[in-house]
């Protein structure tokens, strides 16, 4: 390379730069696709039904809040309210739904009203409620590498406990009743692990065996989520 060309090349890509970032992305003709797609997506969010599509329970919940029907029974406005509150753990809200289904639980009216399998139901949507809870307080707020990779290491256990701490008081509660439900005993062993609990605080008749949870072969490295090392690129 001669003296010139190594004199003029920074100033060519100097003015290169300097030209590209004149170019506004609302006026730029590269983007006119983007564009387009934004606007359809946007059409498409606007018109969407939420009585129709699953996807959209945060919309469904409003509705339904807004257009409570004029209630038969009390057994009725108990299957309305649980459909509710199931929409807005679904919409991500999952602390206003545990707050909705530990008060179905507990109200002396519906008590009197609920059979079995209706408290298990909600027993299960209140404990999932908490979970979540806990996951989108660490899991996503609060993520690391480890987060929410089985089995979870410390690393990856929650630093705001409350929502595992509650859900595990929840599944023992379920548990107690019915022992051989084995989703609130996975859930369980998975909740215990987010706090470091897990085995030595999980009761023996509960306790998973961790060869149930490993990813890796003996002696081999587990998953690892590299997205923050991306990010940071």
């Amino acid at each position: 390379m001669t003296n010139s060309t190594r004199f003029f090349l920074p100033a060519i890509l100097m003015v290169f730069i300097a030209g590209c970032g004149k170019k506004s992305p609302e006026t730029d003709t590269r983007f006119d696709g983007n564009r387009k797609m934004v606007a359809l997506l946007d059409s498409l969010a606007k018109s969407a039904d939420p009585v129709v599509n699953f996807y959209l329970s945060a919309k469904r919940a409003e509705r339904m809040r807004t257009h409570q029907p004029a209630f038969k029974s009390e057994i009725e406005k108990l299957m309305w309210n649980k459909t509710y509150y199931n929409e807005l753990l679904n919409a991500g809200k999952t602390e206003d739904a545990a707050l909705g289904f530990n008060f179905l639980l507990t109200d002396t009216k519906y008590a009197t009203i609920m059979d079995k399998k209706m408290r298990n139901e909600l027993e299960q949507l209140l404990a999932v409620s908490y979970l979540r809870t806990g996951e989108l307080q660490n899991c996503v707020v609060n993520h690391t590498s480890q987060s929410c990779i089985v089995p979870i290491q410390k690393e990856g256990q929650h630093k705001l406990r409350t929502g595992s701490e509650n859900a595990i008081r929840t599944y023992l509660s379920i548990l107690e009743t019915e022992p051989n439900d084995l989703n609130s005993r996975w859930l369980l062993n998975i909740a215990a692990m987010t706090l470091g609990q897990y085995p030595d605080q999980v009761p023996a008749k509960y306790l998973i065996p961790i060869e149930t949870f490993q990813n890796a072969k003996p002696g081999g490295a587990g998953f690892k989520d590299r997205a923050l090392t991306w990010v940071w690129m």
